[in-house]
């Protein structure tokens, strides 16, 4: 070794070991937690001391055996800006336009991720976006298979019209409305992942009792994720060349091959897209479906690249235009939204073919969004009358081998928890607000999430060291068609849970969103209401504002008299109404001995409701709301918060299957 070699590897050495780390969540315009002593950590080498200077003082700590170090700023009341700077061996790291106000952790899952720039008349809310004292820190969409001591990356935005795009939606809702109130700065800390589970944000303690979640973890081991990708995209290519070896007319290099016999028009029936066919008195089975239908351009059409869109299909489906294949979309929790060159097309006539393979008896465009074609400025819509024709089917789900159309790592238990919740634990909060529950809707899943979200909720208030933290919640809005008869599904179970938590455990409270879900769209647009009214639920609990009202009517009681079922309420404000001002409400449901619910008829007296039905003589227990999607959401208080839905029974054996989308 050169004698320059060895005194560049001293001084390399001497360099890392003078290095101070800090975790990536401190950056400029952070806002830090105001009126609670402020930890600032990192990591040197052992031994090493290190200043933290601020507010003109310093706090001094000294590295560990394990290189972690804290400094404790004092409690700091609300203001700002202030400059923080942290050295080590003439090494200084400064960070600015910091302000102290208050921390809201907002997690969950798809509904919590949706941003500002698809909210519902995003133009407008551009108008009101400019709070330089609201700031977001989102935390990166990653996994891991061990609690992790850092985040990825990070970045505090301030608000404005320029950057709330990115910002989650009933974040900055929430935010906006808690800021014009109580004046102080407001820091969003977005942790979600959509389509994530409960599971996947608690720790590997708290699924011990949980025999399917343990089974998982164990399978966890240094390098689990890599190697599970891995495998899944190996399975998931063969599972695609299985599909298209199944459709008898789709060669292994995705090239259409048509016969005359099966796609002449003879034998297929007409449908209408976007739509379900189930919903359309059209039976479905188990495995291939074939969709077709023609459309016109014209030459100016062909002139740009075409952007196609078609919504999003259940469940995989691939995409040929004039027999050329122009995609495939695995993932129906994604549009299929492909570019193909405009040779493909030609002006006049064209046919689009749509192959779709399905595991359950359901297929179809889903109805959330209208298939198109779009070049340059002008658009051919492809919403309307196509032609169906089922194809090869199974009797069983399976038959294409593995599945792994959507990546695992937001859905496996404790992995989001590990790099996106773990890492968090020493930076203090005002609080926690959660919008979760769609992805446990299954019949079994919905009974385990009470006890769940009830540990979830224990575990983070010990780890951020207060057991009194206020932990709010969003009920998942109503999803799915509205039933003849009503029918309880897991999805009002996860419902049911959320509110029982709010009633019992303290310092939590819920903001009730059936009456702005959308039926055919689990992800709603408008999350204005949601924000607010989940600002209104911190303003009463967590900020002192006693006489606001912040909850709809609650059920308290019920009397059975003269064969019907009287009902009174919690939280009712200066009295209950009927939405339609009728004085009658249509969604409860009553039942018997026999436990067989029907809809029944509700009017509302004073501040009680009565109900009943000439088919339940002898009624026991009335549900209201209590399904994916009730007929109507017209019972609220006067000062607008709609009732909490409920049911009477406990019956634990009235589920049917699992919604169709999470």
């Amino acid at each position: 070794m050169t004698r320059f070699l060895f005194i560049c590897l001293l001084f390399l050495q001497h360099s890392l070991h003078a290095q101070v780390r800090l975790p990536k969540y401190y950056a400029d315009h952070m806002i830090l937690q105001r009126d609670r002593p402020m930890p600032i950590i990192g990591w040197a080498a052992p031994g090493n001391t290190i200043e933290v200077s601020f507010n003109n003082k310093s706090y001094k700590a000294t590295a560990t055996a394990d290189s972690s170090w804290k400094a404790v700023l004092p409690k700091t009341k609300a203001g700002g800006p202030y400059t923080i700077s942290v050295s080590a061996n003439g090494v200084t790291k400064t960070f600015s336009d910091v302000y102290f106000g208050d921390v809201w952790l907002c997690g969950g899952q798809s509904n919590m991720n949706y941003r500002m720039r698809t909210i519902k008349n995003r133009d407008e809310e551009l108008k009101d976006a400019d709070y330089p004292l609201i700031r977001q820190l989102n935390i990166d969409q990653v996994a891991a298979e061990y609690p992790q001591q850092d985040i990825v990356k990070g970045q505090w935005v301030p608000a404005s019209s320029k950057t709330i795009d990115a910002f989650t939606a009933v974040g900055f809702q929430f935010a906006k409305e808690v800021y014009k109130h109580e004046k102080v700065p407001i820091g969003i800390i977005h942790a979600s992942w959509g389509g994530s589970p409960i599971q996947a944000w608690m720790s590997a303690a708290d699924l011990q009792d949980f025999p399917n979640e343990i089974k998982k973890i164990n399978r966890i081991h240094p390098g689990f994720i890599a190697a599970q990708r891995k495998q899944d995209s190996i399975n998931l290519v063969q599972w695609e060349k299985n599909i298209y070896a199944a459709s008898a007319f789709v060669s292994p290099a995705k090239q259409l091959q048509k016969d005359p016999s099966f796609f002449a028009d003879a034998g297929w029936k007409q449908i209408v897209v976007p739509g379900y066919l189930q919903d359309q008195d059209i039976k479905v089975k188990k495995g291939i479906s074939w969709f077709k239908r023609n459309f016109h351009v014209e030459p100016a059409f062909l002139q740009d690249t075409i952007a196609a869109n078609f919504g999003r299909i259940n469940f995989a489906s691939a995409f040929f235009i004039n027999g050329n294949y122009i995609g495939s979309q695995l993932n129906p929790y994604y549009n299929a939204s492909f570019k193909f060159p405009a040779q493909y097309l030609h002006a006049g006539d064209n046919e689009i073919i749509v192959l779709c393979f399905n595991e359950s008896e359901s297929t179809g465009f889903r109805p959330v969004s209208k298939p198109h074609l779009r070049s340059g400025a002008s658009q051919v819509e492809l919403s309307g009358n196509w032609l169906f024709r089922q194809g090869k089917t199974f009797d069983t789900a399976g038959a294409m081998g593995p599945m792994n159309a959507v990546d695992f790592v937001n859905s496996y238990p404790t992995l989001a928890f590990n790099a996106m919740i773990h890492p968090l634990r020493q930076y203090p909060v005002k609080g926690f607000l959660w919008y979760q529950g769609e992805g446990n809707t299954g019949a079994e899943e919905s009974m385990l999430y009470e006890n769940m979200l009830t540990r979830l909720i224990g575990r983070w208030r010990q780890m951020w060291g207060n057991d009194k933290l206020p932990f709010l919640m969003v009920q998942i809005s109503s999803y799915g068609a509205v039933k003849k008869e009503p029918v309880a599904t897991g999805w009002p179970v996860v419902q049911e849970a959320q509110a029982n938590i709010a009633r019992t455990i303290p310092n939590t409270g819920i903001a009730i969103t059936n009456d702005v879900g959308n039926a055919i769209d689990v992800h709603p647009d408008d999350k204005q209401t949601v924000g607010k009214r989940l600002a209104a639920v911190a303003l009463n609990k967590v900020y002192g504002h006693k006489k606001m009202v912040a909850a709809g009517p609650t059920y308290h009681q019920m009397e059975i008299k003269d064969g019907k079922a009287i009902l009174s309420f919690k939280n009712i404000g200066s009295g209950i109404v009927s939405k339609t001002g009728t004085g009658s409400l249509r969604s409860f449901a009553i039942a018997g001995a026999d436990n067989r619910f029907y809809r029944a008829e509700a009017v509302i007296s004073g501040n009680k409701v009565i109900v009943s039905s000439n088919k339940v003589p002898a009624p026991l227990h009335v549900r209201y709301a209590f399904e994916n999607t009730p007929p109507a959401f017209d019972f609220y208080n006067k000062e607008g918060f709609p009732a909490v839905p409920f049911r009477t029974d406990k019956l634990q054996d009235f589920l049917v299957k699992k919604s169709d989308e999470q």
